[in-house]
């Protein structure tokens, strides 16, 4: 075995409020505005140390995020991605010492090429209709305090199935908190 040992750890963080996952088999006739993906600023890859083995599969991550602590330990979150779309629960850890030297890997490395398996066929305002329909509510009848109560809107490619799904996050005070 390598002296670099690989750790599977898949972290499922369900949040309080309500997070949908609507199919998107339909062609999109609408661009996401407030797409979460296009918040993120991925790194290039080729960053990392030389003897990372991410480098092997470098193609298909981005950086998420790149932290320093007060070590000096550079932490790398990677995130699967094809096509320009990013996985739901696919995240990698990469921990590099400040003499580039990796001290830890989370996650699955070799996981290969993702193959979506569908195409985006419905609308933005339809995945919206949808995820207020799986939750018995309309947009006309919630209230949210702090604006719209569609908090969050992406497409994503859902890990298990290989498929293309909008992920919105509502976000609502009135009929009930949710």
């Amino acid at each position: 075995m390598k002296s670099k040992l690989i750790c599977i750890i898949m972290v499922i963080a369900f949040q309080a409020h309500f997070n949908m996952a609507v199919k998107a088999d339909s062609v999109g006739e609408e661009r996401l505005r407030n797409n979460i993906q296009a918040k993120r600023n991925p790194a290039d890859l080729k960053a990392l140390p030389d003897s990372c083995e991410a480098k092997d599969f470098y193609k298909n991550f981005k950086i998420l995020d790149m932290t320093k602590d007060k070590l000096g330990v550079t932490h790398y979150t990677l995130a699967l991605s094809s096509e320009g779309y990013l996985t739901d629960n696919d995240e990698i850890k990469v921990h590099v010492t400040p003499d580039n030297k990796i001290t830890f890997i989370n996650g699955d490395l070799q996981q290969g090429q993702l193959r979506i398996t569908n195409q985006i066929k419905i609308t933005e305002k339809n995945a919206i209709e949808k995820a207020f329909e799986a939750i018995g509510q309309s947009e006309a009848h919630v209230k949210s305090y702090i604006g719209n109560p569609v908090k969050e809107k992406e497409i994503i490619i859902n890990s298990r199935t290989k498929r293309l799904v909008y992920n919105i996050k509502l976000i609502f005070a009135e009929p009930e908190v949710a």
